[in-house]
């Protein structure tokens, strides 16, 4: 017994025509049937690698945006630097900040955004962010905004200095707002 190269039914070896579906079982017919089963299994191969190639790929894309943007070349840290050194420089008080995002965060961004700012202000809470990174507050008395002020790295053992009360001024190079409150950021004393 033999299967039929068309329907796969069980025939007899000496069958000229499958008794299912009529198909002639000669040899040129089941070397057709055969190539025809081998070139649809390669195409069928073909299809799954490049889906299995396109998965890859999509699974790649944003492990590599995210390795682009943990990373910071020699070059990104001289950029930062030389940006740093040609941006101007204002100085301002905590209260000034804090009235006019107040009054419209979208003009005091665009009015303190792009600046290295000189801040000053009364120190109301010196605390650790969920990091363990020193920030502090500043008190602005009577508003219940404040201008909260993270750290650039190797500040800590000066903020450690600091004391509750104390007028300080912080240089910073960001600023942006969480909830209507001003947030200095990359400062140091």
């Amino acid at each position: 017994m033999i299967a039929c190269w068309k329907c796969a039914e069980q025939i007899q070896d000496a069958a000229v025509a499958c008794r299912f579906c009529n198909a002639n079982q000669s040899s040129l017919e089941r070397n057709r049937a055969a190539q025809d089963r081998v070139a649809a299994q390669l195409a069928d191969e073909k299809s799954k690698d490049r889906k299995k190639n396109l998965l890859i790929l999509i699974g790649l894309v944003p492990f590599i945006w995210l390795v682009s943007q943990c990373s910071t070349s020699p070059s990104d840290l001289e950029q930062s630097q030389q940006t740093t050194d040609v941006l101007p420089m204002i100085s301002v008080s905590a209260s000034q900040l804090v009235k006019a995002y107040d009054e419209n965060e979208v003009r005091a961004q665009q009015d303190y955004g792009n600046h290295i700012l000189d801040v000053t202000g009364v120190v109301g809470s010196i605390t650790l962010d969920i990091t363990n990174d020193p920030t502090i507050n500043f008190d602005v008395g009577g508003t219940l905004t404040g201008v909260s002020v993270d750290f650039a790295e190797g500040q800590s053992q000066f903020v450690a200095e600091l004391k509750k009360g104390q007028t300080i001024t912080v240089r910073c190079n960001e600023i942006s707002e969480v909830q209507g409150s001003p947030v200095l950021r990359q400062c140091v004393l």
